[in-house]
């Protein structure tokens, strides 16, 4: 059995939770499926940081902001390569307020990044010396268009195929759902939920220990 299922048996599956005849699907045809699934997929990955890469930005004197790579869909983390510390993100909102402006100013190196969109992220204090090395971990894009095919492998780990699964029946039920089969439509929603954030929980020393 492989590390990923692929969309063949993953349809098979959701179409046996919800009842559906596999051979004629007619409530919820494959297209409908494929849809739920690749925005589950998306889902999945955004809020968890499933797959990810890392990058390294090298600073020159005076610059604040840096370019991300393309495929960088959010920052989870920015390590200090030479004190091996982790930078504490802050908005844009608190990089204005005097407060780190008077308490930070003059430090020889980030304390502080700053996500500006998808494209750049800023260090504060801005470094004094050249040459210092940032390292990035990051989510990045899933690809959810590349699965589309029922030879396809799904893109998450097969341990995790049952929260993606929970996502999609919920998905499939809830626009249409009454009396029994709306408290089945909740009661999915609400597991896929507490799954999804146990795993966030559970994943959450990735940041700490990464690149250990």
């Amino acid at each position: 059995m492989g590390q990923n299922v692929n969309v063949a048996e993953f349809k098979s599956r959701v179409w046996t939770r919800l009842a559906e005849d596999q051979d004629n699907p007619q409530r919820w045809p494959s297209d409908a499926v494929l849809e739920y699934l690749n925005d589950g997929i998306q889902h999945l990955v955004t809020r968890t940081g499933l797959k990810t890469s890392s990058a390294q930005i090298t600073t020159l004197d005076g610059r604040v902001f840096y370019n991300l790579p393309a495929d960088c869909i959010r920052v989870l983390s920015v390590r200090d390569d030479d004190s091996t510390e982790y930078l504490r993100p802050i908005s844009m909102w608190e990089l204005d307020r005097s407060y780190f402006r008077a308490t930070d100013y003059g430090a020889k190196h980030a304390i502080h990044y700053v996500p500006f969109g998808l494209d750049e992220i800023g260090l504060w204090p801005v470094p004094e010396e050249n040459g210092r090395t940032y390292s990035i971990l990051y989510s990045t894009d899933p690809g959810v268009s590349a699965v589309s095919l029922d030879t396809d492998d799904i893109p998450i780990p097969r341990k995790y195929e049952h929260i993606l699964i929970d996502y999609v029946v919920a998905r499939a039920l809830l626009p249409r759902a009454r009396g029994a089969t709306m408290e089945m439509a909740v009661e999915t929603f609400k597991r896929w939920q507490a799954m999804e954030d146990d795993m966030i929980r559970r994943d959450a020393t990735l940041v700490r220990t990464w690149a250990r």
